[in-house]
């Protein structure tokens, strides 16, 4: 016995799910000179559903990698599930109403695991919201302390409220120039 997969899609505007019950027949396309289609069925039951996949996010820990997969769902294209293809970005949001008061100044952030051997801080790159998207910003270099790693960024000027993932706030951000498993970090 043959088989083959067997895809059914709803008629366009359908408004309910449909029951495809097990041993359903269903006919192929019948080859040049075949007087008769060859007949499948379906093995077991199944539901065709109105729900349309629109999005896939794939995440690649392993290899710090990640693939937005939504546009190629439109085209019907395939693609890897579980590998990504583009470098995962990695930022570090921070928002303090402190940082649009007037004028410039130092901030000055600690940040940890201070591992000696993994320098992470000074591989960030860091950035402010401005009203029209990331301005970019001077930061000195890293320091290891006790208490964990402090960077300076000095003359930060004043940080207008903007919103970043849905919350509003005067925000800098620190992003990660090099994949997480390149560095150990």
């Amino acid at each position: 016995a043959a088989r083959v997969p067997l895809t059914f899609t709803l008629a366009e505007g359908a408004t309910v799910d449909a029951r495809v019950p097990a041993r359903t027949p269903v006919a192929a396309t019948p080859l040049e000179g075949e007087a008769e289609p060859p007949v499948f069925e379906t093995e077991r039951e199944l539901v065709v559903t109105r729900s349309r996949l629109v999005g896939a996010l794939v995440r690649d820990p392993l290899r710090d990698r990640g693939t937005d997969a939504g546009t190629r769902l439109a085209g019907g294209s395939s693609f890897r599930v579980f590998q990504g293809e583009a470098p995962l970005e990695h930022r570090l949001y921070l928002g303090d109403p402190r940082f649009a008061t007037a004028g410039a100044k130092s901030v000055t952030l600690r940040l940890d695991p201070a591992d000696p051997d993994v320098p992470w801080p000074g591989w960030m790159e860091w950035s402010f919201r401005g009203p029209d998207g990331w301005l970019p910003l001077a930061a000195g270099a890293p320091t290891r302390g006790a208490d964990g790693w402090r960077v300076t960024l000095p003359g930060l000027p004043t940080v207008p409220e903007t919103e970043v993932l849905g919350r509003r706030g005067a925000w800098i951000s620190g992003r990660l120039t090099v994949p997480l498993r390149e560095r150990g970090v």
